[in-house]
């Protein structure tokens, strides 16, 4: 698989896909559909689909190369992305997501699965290890309280501000804590 990098086009966003939680193993997969051994894409478990490519952007997502068998077996085909194993199948199973209330919750019998070129993690994952990234420094690293979003607009205080005021007057007497 390259590791190159696609522009999208006419592309749009939602709060939230409410699609189900998905989980593959390819173990258990090439072993029940031998057809599919020696395809490379990975195992996963409890993935949330946050993205879908529509048919705008079909120079991504057509098929470079089928792999099938019988018509009740999952086909794989290979795409700019990747490997993307589709139809009936036994082996991977869905959950609902709590978002997702209406999703029966039966083995999922339609599989669609490929391999992203990088993990895909929860938003507040790749928040937090954007936080990791930008505050250490070699091996050291300055922690400063996690708000829900970047950038924070507290209100003005003005007893707060008198307060620190005070704070740095009566410090500043004692030579001792005044360089703190």
């Amino acid at each position: 698989m390259s590791h190159a990098i696609y522009k999208l086009s006419e592309v749009h966003t939602v709060k939230e896909l409410a699609l189900p939680e998905q989980s593959v193993n390819v173990a258990q997969l090439t072993a029940r559909y031998t057809h599919l051994r020696g395809l490379q894409f990975e195992s996963y478990a409890y993935a949330v689909p946050r993205i879908l490519i529509g048919i705008d952007n079909c120079n991504i997502t057509r098929t470079l190369k089928t792999v099938d068998a019988s018509c009740n077996e999952p086909v794989a085909s290979k795409t700019r992305l990747g490997w993307v194993v589709y139809g009936p199948c036994s082996v991977a199973s869905a959950k609902p997501s709590p978002s997702n209330r209406s999703f029966s919750g039966h083995p999922f019998h339609a599989l669609s699965c490929f391999t992203p070129v990088r993990p895909l993690r929860p938003r507040d994952d790749e928040r937090a290890l954007a936080i990791l990234e930008r505050e250490t420094n070699g091996q050291r690293y300055e922690m400063r309280p996690l708000w829900p979003y970047d950038s924070v607009n507290l209100p003005y205080n003005q007893k707060a501000f008198k307060r620190d005021a005070f704070l740095k007057q009566k410090m500043a007497k004692y030579s001792k804590i005044a360089n703190y």
